[in-house]
C-alpha cells in the first residue's frame, strides 16, 4: 500500500445546529450534524430492535418514540416521514460508496477516513491528469 493518501473527510462540522429552548423548528429548516445523523441510526437501530430485528422497518409503536426522542432532543417538530427520507438517501449514498469501494480497488482506513491505495493506482491517476494542463 502506498503511503501516499487523501484524507476522504476533510471537513469537520460543529454542532451549532442545537435549538434554543423557545425555538421549535420544522425538518424543512433543520440542519443536519454528524450527532444528528448518528443520533438518528441509534434511534433507529433501537427501534428495530424492539422487534427483535426480526423485520426490516420499525413497527408504528417503535416508529413513534424514534420521533418523540429525537423531537425531544433536537427541539424539532417532525414526523416519521422525515427520517424515512433521509434513511433512504443514507441508504443509496452507502451502496454508491460500496460500490466505488469495490470497482476501483481502493480503501478506506475507518479510523482516520484517509483514501488508500497502490502506488500503480496513483500513478495511472497522476497520469491521466496531465493531459489537462
Amino acid at each position: 500500500m502506498s503511503n501516499r493518501r487523501q484524507n476522504a473527510n476533510s471537513s469537520t462540522h460543529g454542532d451549532t445546529n442545537l435549538p434554543t429552548e423557545t425555538t421549535l423548528r420544522k425538518g424543512a429548516n433543520f440542519k443536519w450534524t454528524p450527532s444528528s445523523l448518528y443520533r438518528l441510526l441509534e434511534l433507529y437501530d433501537e427501534a428495530v430492535k424492539m422487534n427483535n430485528y426480526r423485520i426490516k422497518d420499525p413497527t408504528s409503536f417503535a416508529k413513534q418514540f424514534m420521533v418523540e426522542k429525537f423531537n425531544e432532543e433536537f427541539g424539532l417538530d417532525i414526523n416519521y416521514k422525515f427520517f424515512k427520507e433521509k434513511l433512504d438517501t443514507l441508504k443509496k449514498k452507502y451502496k454508491k460508496y460500496r460500490e466505488l469501494l469495490t470497482s476501483t480497488g481502493i480503501s478506506v482506513d475507518p479510523i482516520t477516513s484517509e483514501i488508500d491505495a497502490s502506488d500503480s493506482w496513483w500513478k495511472d491517476r497522476e497520469a491521466s491528469t496531465d493531459f489537462l494542463y
